[in-house]
């Protein structure tokens, strides 16, 4: 268990670093994710917290963020299984191409924490399947 004070000072540091995933977002895949979690980490750290007036800035930036960046994540998900789609309905049907696709997901998303992980996994078990 963490004083108040420690809580606090462990928020600011984690939105720290997600501050700087967010902004390296163009750089790497998992960027986005990586920052909306620790976003959502931290504003979790602080919601445990039985008095949040010493931390409300950090605590309301926190979950700005997160609400923020989660739209963008849908976004990029939708985008990711439009491609998907548009592979396995062209004629011929791209299916290496659909089966890549579904592999990158991975990249973006490599945890369970965005529904779009686990659609693409089933997808993926789907196709293999065939």
């Amino acid at each position: 268990e963490l004083s108040p004070v420690e809580t606090a000072r462990l928020a600011k540091d984690s939105i720290q670093s997600a501050d700087k995933l967010f902004e390296s977002r163009s750089i790497g895949p998992e960027n986005l994710f990586k920052s909306w979690k620790v976003y959502r980490e931290a504003w979790l750290l602080l919601e445990s917290m039985p008095d949040k007036s010493q931390s409300q800035d950090v605590y309301v930036y926190a979950r700005a963020r997160m609400r923020e960046i989660r739209p963008m994540l849908d976004q990029k998900c939708s985008a990711l299984m439009i491609e998907y789609q548009k592979a396995i309905n062209a004629r011929p049907a791209n299916l290496k191409l659909a089966m890549q696709l579904l592999k990158d997901v991975e990249r973006y998303y490599p945890t369970r924490e965005h529904p779009c992980y686990g659609f693409s996994k089933s997808l993926l078990a789907d196709m293999e399947a065939w």
